[in-house]
């Protein structure tokens, strides 16, 4: 069986698989059934190195399988629902952020704002104000719109500040300083007056 020539194994190898077919299927659903995390990584891996292979593999299933994925997903939409909610949860409390980007961006499109912003530009605002609130100098808890989205402002990074809590509540919809009679930082390094 050992042969030296590359070509002759192949043809060995083949003419084994046709004449013990069976045989092979058996023992390979066994070790896909004791291993399911390295028949997973394979496939991540796999489908990693071989994007168009792998969409394509895919669409040509869903082809011949036209109903599969609605009544699957019709049949299981609970488990299915539990499921993502359980992910974006994990997601959520490993990093925040982007769930808070994504918010605001929903936000901004409500009121037609222009302008945008990404983590990048919010954490450089935090940093500019020392992540302190702009308005009292204390721990920022949110991220403030200087002139509120409802007003007319806009989702620029120049809008946005950090606030605390109590400050973001007494703020309400107005605009900057003018919506408080306490104290205000005109910037960031400017002391309260």
């Amino acid at each position: 069986m050992p042969y030296a020539d590359p070509e002759r194994k192949r043809q060995y190898n083949a003419s084994y698989r046709a004449a013990h077919r069976e045989e092979l299927a058996v023992y390979v659903a066994a070790w896909r059934a004791a291993n399911p995390d390295r028949c997973a990584g394979y496939r991540v891996n796999w489908a990693a190195a071989n994007p168009g292979k792998a969409a394509a593999t895919t669409a040509a299933w869903r082809d011949a399988h036209p109903g599969y994925a609605a009544a699957y997903h019709a049949a299981n939409a609970a488990a299915i629902r539990k499921r993502h909610m359980a992910t974006d949860r994990a997601r959520y409390v490993a990093d925040p952020a982007p769930f808070y980007a994504n918010n605001r961006k929903r936000r901004a499109r409500q009121f037609g704002a222009a302008g945008t912003n990404s983590a990048a530009d919010l954490k450089a605002r935090w940093a500019m104000w020392g992540d302190r609130c702009w308005m009292c100098g204390d721990q920022a808890t949110a991220t403030d719109h200087f002139k509120a989205l409802s007003r007319g402002g806009s989702n620029w990074p120049a809008n946005l500040r950090p606030i605390c809590q109590p400050c973001n509540s007494r703020k309400g919809v107005g605009v900057g300083s003018n919506a408080l009679t306490g104290p205000a930082r005109a910037s960031p390094s400017a002391p309260l007056r």
